[in-house]
C-alpha cells in the first residue's frame, strides 16, 4: 500500500488532540505495521542491547536453510529462492535494528556460505541453469561494495578476508566469473 502523507492542516490538527486522545491514536495505529511494532520494541523495550542476538538468529538462519537446502533437493533455482528469503530477514533486520555493520557480515554470509556450500554442486551445472543465480550472486556482491563505501573505514577492514573469500569463489567459477565480467564486478 502506497504511503500517504498527511497535509499540513491534519498534522496541526492532530498536534493539537490532547495526549490523551494521541495515545489511543497511536495505540490503534502501531500494531498495523510489524515492522514499526519490532522497531519500537527493540529501542524501547530492549534498549537496543539486542542487536547482536538479532545478528546471531539471522546468521543461525542462513546456516539452517542451507543445511535443509543440502538435506533436500538441490538446483540453482531453489539456491536463488532461499537466498532472496534469507536477504529478506536481513533487510528486516537492519530496518529494525539500523545495524549496518551486520548487514555487511550478513550480506558475506549469506553469498559466501552459499558459494562454499555448493561450490562443486554448482560447477556441474549448464550455464542456462545457473544464470539467474549468478546475477543475483554478482548483484548482491555490488551491493555489498556500496554497503562497504558508506561505513567508516575502520569497520572496511573486518571485512577484508570475507570479501576476499568471495572473490576467490566468484574466480573458482568459471561462469560466475563470466557474470561478474559482464557486470564488471571484480
Amino acid at each position: 500500500m502506497p504511503r500517504r502523507s498527511l497535509s499540513k492542516e491534519l498534522k496541526e490538527a492532530i498536534s493539537l488532540l490532547p495526549q490523551k486522545e494521541k495515545d489511543k491514536l497511536l495505540f490503534r495505529l502501531i500494531p498495523k505495521d510489524e515492522v514499526l511494532t519490532e522497531q519500537l520494541t527493540f529501542r524501547l523495550l530492549e534498549d537496543a542491547a539486542t542487536t547482536d542476538e538479532r545478528r546471531s538468529e539471522v546468521a543461525r538462519a542462513i546456516t539452517d536453510e542451507y543445511d535443509d537446502l543440502r538435506n533436500n533437493r538441490f538446483s540453482p533455482g531453489y539456491l536463488k529462492i532461499a537466498m532472496r528469503s534469507l536477504s529478506g530477514q536481513i533487510t528486516r533486520h537492519v530496518r529494525v535494528t539500523r545495524d549496518k555493520y551486520g548487514e555487511v557480515e550478513l550480506q558475506l554470509q549469506l553469498l559466501n556460505d552459499a558459494l562454499e556450500e555448493f561450490q562443486d554442486e554448482l560447477a556441474d551445472f549448464p550455464e542456462r541453469r545457473t544464470f539467474k543465480l549468478y546475477t543475483y550472486i554478482i548483484r548482491r556482491a555490488g551491493k555489498i561494495n556500496t554497503l562497504l563505501d558508506k561505513i567508516h573505514d575502520d569497520y572496511r577492514l573486518d571485512f577484508e578476508d570475507e570479501l576476499r573469500r568471495l572473490h576467490d569463489f566468484i574466480r573458482d567459477l568459471p561462469d560466475l566469473q563470466k557474470m561478474a565480467d559482464r557486470y564488471n564486478y571484480s
